[in-house]
């Protein structure tokens, strides 16, 4: 599920992505270490797959995302506290190829 905070941030998002036609996109989704790995890493997968679907929804061509759950094996924070635990659920997004004309 996509907060609807998030909806302007992900349109704008996916306005660059359609500006740039030859860019591949890695939609990277993410945990805190709270839970089961294999759950994590469902939930994860499950997370960049939504944002995945309201990219193409706006326009995005598929060819150009690729998402990606790597649960809790990425933590940017200490997931000792709420606030790190916070931090560590996201996504993120990379550029992974650019076609050459």
């Amino acid at each position: 599920m996509i907060l609807k905070d998030s909806y302007p941030l992900l349109a704008q998002v996916a306005q660059v992505i359609k500006d740039a036609p030859r860019i591949t996109v890695r939609i990277e989704g993410h945990t805190d270490n709270v839970g089961k790995l294999k759950t994590n890493l469902k939930v994860s997968q499950a997370r960049a797959e939504a944002v995945r679907d309201f990219l193409v929804k706006q326009g995005v061509n598929p060819k150009q995302l690729i998402a990606l759950g790597y649960g809790p094996t990425r933590p940017i924070a200490s997931n000792a506290t709420k606030a790190g635990k916070s931090l560590n659920r996201r996504v993120e997004f990379r550029i992974v190829d650019v076609e050459q004309k």
